[in-house]
């Protein structure tokens, strides 16, 4: 039923609807909700909307990026919507997102690459040199790694380490697991 008498387009109501999203909705849910604000509500202060909600916008890419790289991305994401609708991020006075290479990452992930590669012990060492030996060499045929090891061996480090490393090469990295034995694992006591 439609309600009349109901000013939509009032920062008041539309900063409540914002709010009440934080709480209930995922980051990328109230971006989108944000964005469906501007196109059909057209708030009377957008600078203040964004300025108030933007943390809260950016909190799961503030897991991975920096503060200034999360903003942008929630920006592109915000403006993906608005192109839907033959608008951008110029159109309600927001800043616009600059345009980031897919596998942009961090500055600071090569220098964590080093530090992480110094406090490898012997075995993770051996481990790490003949991986990283199979992906930067083709004349190598045995390309095929099975890391095995007790519970808290850290195999997630030696692991976390090797993703550092290829991203902080630029090179693409898509981790996954083949089975669910670590999942299942993971939540038994080991004795």
């Amino acid at each position: 039923m439609l309600r009349r008498g109901i000013n939509i387009s009032n920062d008041v109501t539309t900063s409540e609807c914002l709010e009440e999203g934080s709480i209930y909705q995922m980051t990328s849910q109230l971006r989108s909700t944000f964005a469906f604000i501007y196109i059909f509500c057209q708030p009377e202060n957008p600078a203040y909307l964004w300025n108030r909600f933007r943390f809260m916008m950016i909190e799961d890419y503030l897991r991975q990026y920096s503060e200034v790289i999360a903003i942008n991305m929630a920006l592109m994401d915000i403006e993906n919507v608005f192109l839907d609708h033959g608008l951008c991020c110029q159109s309600f006075d927001l800043p616009s997102p600059i345009k980031i290479p897919p596998k942009h990452y961090d500055a600071h992930v090569d220098a964590d690459s080093i530090e992480r590669i110094s406090k490898l012990n012997r075995l993770q060492k051996y481990a790490f040199d003949l991986i990283i030996q199979a992906i930067e060499l083709e004349n190598i045929s045995e390309r095929y790694f099975f890391v095995d090891g007790p519970g808290d061996s850290d195999k997630t480090y030696l692991y976390n380490t090797l993703m550092c490393y290829i991203r902080a090469k630029n090179q693409i990295l898509l981790p996954f697991a083949t089975t669910g034995i670590s999942s299942i694992q993971g939540g038994k006591n080991h004795q």
